[in-house]
């Protein structure tokens, strides 16, 4: 508005995306204030054309043709808007971040474009600011002296050397040497207080400087903490994306530890059910051993069967006594048998082999292997009478009766081991009654037992249910009472309920207006704040312009 902007806006309307026409009437403002020929540009070669017959009697033409046509081999956008040409502008102005097409043409790049463009307007204010500075000392130089007529010439020492040359040329031209003193001492005059001014200046500003460094000073401290958090912002994106994929695999450990928690759950239901089952199958087990019924008849039948198996016991150990003796007796008489077969079988063989009644090849073989073979011609007549037939005297027979013995040995035996596993059977049953008999007493001293600990707590069940009757009686007497007040209370916290929503609608309408008023005051304040910060920005522009007229000033006196 400052500037004449030929169409009305307000910071509402900045705050929202303004269309593409609207950016594009505002940079062609902006840049017609530093180049007007920038609408020249951006026409249309007919428009140009007509433009340049305007132009003819221009003193700046041939510029005028040299930049159109350098620019005529742009792509030039018949809405008046060209992006190349943007980007180049801002590109020769060094701006830090320069935008691209994208940025230029996009409504969602419209924050960049507004940050783009208050820059852009803060380097025109500096220019306007910069303008006037130097407009007003060259104003003040004029109104001074003709000292300070020449501070603008491209060579100021020797403009001033020369005007000092003039007037006192004319001053001892007119006057003589009174004039020329006179001139003297004046230029004398004159430079020591433009020296003690230029002093002054300079030390103004060198304290100003001073200020202007500390701030560049802290504004580069405040650009490398910057730097220094965006680093960290780059490492703390880098730990979140690290916590992001870590948090991704813990979830994914926890979907599977939740389906292993699930399997497992199942397993322990199953697992779970399948011990309720065997557990009820005992107690079943346990409750049918406990309640089954022994009768005195089972008792009795099974003591007959004790007594019978101890009797047969007896009998079986006295039966294996005397086969034990009857085995011992027959071993005897074999062995008596045996040594008395041998004895004979000695005798014999002495006999035949001094008569000769064998060969000697009968001789060599045992005496109890081999078959007695009498030679009918060695045997003296009269003397053997019997032995005129073949005598075959074996062994085999005295190895039969020995394996018939032995047979009976064995079955006797067998016999005895028989009895013997009768036996431990029978002990064993024996055991295994006399374990039953003792189990069955405990089971009746226990039943015993619980009968007399079952009947003295069903007599106290019993008081003790008559006591809680008793209680639950007094208890749906205290539960109507309450009913009856708790009706009571609802009926006065409904009329509380009702108080309480009106003065909750009044604070709700309290709030909403004070909300308001503070959105208002928020508002003022900002615009306090803007004001505030564009009117800084302007002594500071001021300040820095001024110093460099006065660094250009100090440069031209030197």
């Amino acid at each position: 508005m400052e500037n004449n902007y030929p169409s009305t806006i307000t910071t509402q309307q900045l705050m929202i995306v303004p269309s593409t026409k609207d950016i594009s009437s505002i940079m062609r403002f902006l840049i017609g204030l530093i180049d007007p020929l920038y609408d020249v540009y951006v026409m249309s070669p007919l428009q140009k054309k007509d433009e340049l017959a305007k132009l003819q009697k221009s003193a700046h033409l041939p510029e005028v043709k040299k930049q159109i046509e350098k620019l005529n081999k742009l792509k030039a956008d018949n809405r008046g808007f060209d992006e190349d040409m943007v980007i180049q502008f801002f590109t020769y102005l060094k701006y830090h971040n320069v935008p691209d097409k994208k940025r230029l043409s996009g409504h969602q790049s419209w924050p960049h474009i507004l940050s783009t463009l208050c820059w852009f307007t803060e380097l025109l204010k500096y220019s306007s600011i910069k303008s006037q500075l130097e407009s007003k000392y060259i104003q003040m130089a004029l109104e001074n002296n003709s000292f300070d007529d020449n501070w603008n010439h491209p060579n100021p020492g020797e403009a001033i050397f020369f005007e000092f040359l003039r007037s006192s040329f004319q001053a001892w031209m007119s006057d003589g040497d009174a004039g020329f003193n006179h001139v003297v001492m004046k230029w004398r005059k004159d430079v020591a207080q433009k020296n003690d001014e230029v002093v002054q200046i300079v030390r103004r500003l060198t304290e100003e400087k001073i200020i202007v460094d500390e701030e560049i000073q802290s504004h580069k401290e405040q650009e490398q903490n910057l730097c220094e958090l965006e680093t960290q912002k780059i490492e703390l994106l880098k730990q979140i994306q690290t916590l992001k994929s870590s948090h991704e695999d813990y979830e994914n450990q926890i979907t599977l530890m939740e389906h292993e928690k699930s399997m497992r759950d199942q397993e322990a239901k199953c697992t779970s059910s399948e011990l309720l089952r065997l557990t009820r199958e005992r107690d079943s087990q346990k409750k049918q051993i406990q309640e089954q019924n022994i009768r005195p008849e089972d008792v009795m039948r099974m003591n007959q069967e004790l007594t019978q198996l101890e009797n047969e016991k007896i009998s079986l150990l006295s039966t294996l006594d005397r086969l034990h003796k009857e085995l011992y007796e027959q071993e005897m008489d074999l062995n008596n048998e045996l040594a008395s077969l041998n004895k004979n079988a000695k005798e014999y063989n002495r006999l035949a082999s001094m008569r000769q009644l064998y060969d000697d090849e009968a001789m060599a073989v045992d005496s109890f292997q081999h078959e007695l073979r009498v030679i009918p011609g060695n045997v003296n007549a009269g003397t053997f009478t019997k032995s005129s037939i073949n005598l075959r005297l074996s062994i085999n027979d005295v190895t039969s009766a020995t394996q018939k013995l032995t047979n009976q040995f064995n079955a006797n035996e067998k016999i005895i081991y028989d009895l013997d596993t009768e036996l431990d059977k029978g002990t064993e049953a024996l055991e295994m009654i006399n374990e039953e008999i003792l189990e069955l007493d405990k089971r009746h001293k226990k039943l015993e037992s619980a009968y007399i600990n079952n009947k003295d707590m069903n007599k106290k069940d019993l008081q003790q249910l008559e006591c809680e009757i008793e209680k639950v009686e007094s208890d749906i007497e205290d539960i109507k009472t309450l009913i009856e007040s708790t009706r009571n209370s609802l009926s006065d916290a409904e009329r509380d309920y009702e108080s309480a929503g009106a003065m909750v609608e009044a604070l709700v309408r309290k709030h909403e207006l004070e909300k308001r008023e503070m959105n208002n005051l928020l508002y003022k304040i900002l615009e306090l704040l803007t004001s505030h910060k564009n009117k800084m920005l302007r002594i500071m522009n001021g300040v820095e312009a001024r110093c460099r007229e006065m660094h250009m000033y100090i440069k031209n006196m030197n």
